[in-house]
């Protein structure tokens, strides 16, 4: 956890900074090589941590970002009226439940619903047809009216029917997020 290393940072600094006063108050000709050296190094460390930051990031991590939560908002406050319940799950991964979020934040945000109105809810995992738990496929689609949204290992499309199968969301490293399974009234 970034935590941990976190008590390290000054003492990396401390050191750099010595090592770089030491290198710049003792080597003669390395003042002139630092001084060209160093600038350009910093541009580069600088430019290398906005393509980690803003592109490879995103893309090769988008699972552990919650993507998809907001498409999973979107489709289901545009549906609500459809199904007499929806199940949301609050893991998410393709690797397996190893994260938790908050699909309800997105759900409450997209819906437009009266936070005071959420807050009296005693509850607090549901609210008007949404439920925010991991589903049980089993036996959760054996309701009719229901939509169930899970992950790939939640919903495993290996044993469910392909018509039921509404939408797939796919994370940007291209591996399955999210897969919606209908059972019609």
């Amino acid at each position: 956890h970034p935590l941990r290393a976190l008590v390290w940072l000054p003492f990396f600094g401390f050191v750099i900074a010595n090592g770089f006063s030491y290198l710049w108050e003792n080597r003669y000709g390395i003042k002139r090589f630092v001084f060209y050296l160093y600038p350009v190094a910093l541009i580069f460390n600088v430019l290398y941590f906005c393509t980690i930051y803003a592109q490879q990031s995103p893309r090769f991590f988008s699972e552990y970002s919650q993507y998809g939560f907001g498409q999973i908002a979107q489709y289901a406050c545009e549906n609500k009226h459809r199904y007499n319940e929806i199940i949301i799950t609050d893991t998410f991964g393709s690797d397996g439940p190893l994260s938790t979020g908050t699909p309800y934040l997105y759900v409450l945000f997209y819906c437009g619903y009266d936070p005071s109105l959420y807050l009296q809810n005693k509850s607090g995992s549901s609210f008007d047809n949404f439920s925010f738990r991991r589903p049980d496929w089993k036996h959760d689609i054996n309701n009719k009216g229901r939509l169930l949204i899970g992950s790939g290992w939640d919903l495993p499309l290996e044993k469910i029917n392909e018509n039921k199968v509404i939408k797939k969301i796919y994370f940007l490293n291209g591996k399955l997020g999210i897969v919606f399974i209908e059972k019609k009234i």
